[in-house]
């Protein structure tokens, strides 16, 4: 039994270090267990809300941006994951400034 415990960890601590290794260290926490990030934006740049995406094989995570317009009022989004066990699920929040 302490033999498949020992195995279990080894095993947990070389994904692990593959992950980090493979992409940005909060990205990578956020996107394979769960947890929450959150990315300001320059000031005066709105999220296209739909360009979000993950790099895949990474933790790295993609968006596009463009300037904000005359009266434009800042948002903040919310990316949330939701997972059927209830376990692992993440959050991103992009917050926008003028």
């Amino acid at each position: 039994m302490k033999y498949i415990v020992k195995l279990f960890i080894v095993i947990m601590a070389a994904y692990f270090a593959v992950v980090v290794i493979g992409g940005s260290f909060v990205g990578t926490i956020t996107k394979h267990f769960g947890g929450n990030m959150t990315i300001e934006l320059e000031a005066g740049q709105k999220l296209e809300p739909y360009t979000v995406q993950w790099e895949p094989g990474s933790g790295n995570i993609w968006y596009l941006t463009e300037p904000m317009e005359e009266g434009y009022q800042p948002k903040k989004y919310e990316f949330k994951e939701k997972s059927n066990l209830g376990a692992m699920e993440g959050k991103i929040t992009f917050i926008e400034t003028r």
